[in-house]
């Protein structure tokens, strides 16, 4: 995939919408200099070519009664695109698992 072009607009926006992605269209277009109109669009330009994936909600965890958080790490046997998407679908089916980072060398 090649990576999108961004102009000062654009980037905040993005930035923006990464603090706050439930603020008003408005409030957002003020911050970019720029109508809600045109700002509305971009944000769907933004959202259609994939640079925006979707929108979340960040949790308390202590809220929730999740009062542990751990740290696992996996090796993978093979290094394979097969073994990357076996691996993806696995963690997929575990619902308590919230993210995992791929990541090169050794840990501390």
């Amino acid at each position: 995939m090649r990576s999108q072009e961004f102009d000062k607009c654009d980037k905040i926006i993005l930035t923006e919408l990464q603090k706050n992605a439930h603020q008003p269209v408005a409030g957002l277009a003020a911050k970019a200099g720029l109508s809600a109109s045109s700002c509305h669009r971009r944000v769907k330009l933004l959202e259609a070519a994939g640079t925006i994936r979707g929108y979340t909600a960040n949790l308390s965890r202590a809220a929730l009664g999740l009062v542990n958080e751990f740290f696992v790490e996996v090796s993978l046997s093979a290094q394979t695109e097969e073994a990357f998407e076996r691996f993806e679908k696995a963690v997929q089916r575990v619902p308590e698992i919230v993210e995992c980072h791929l990541m090169s060398g050794q840990f501390d």
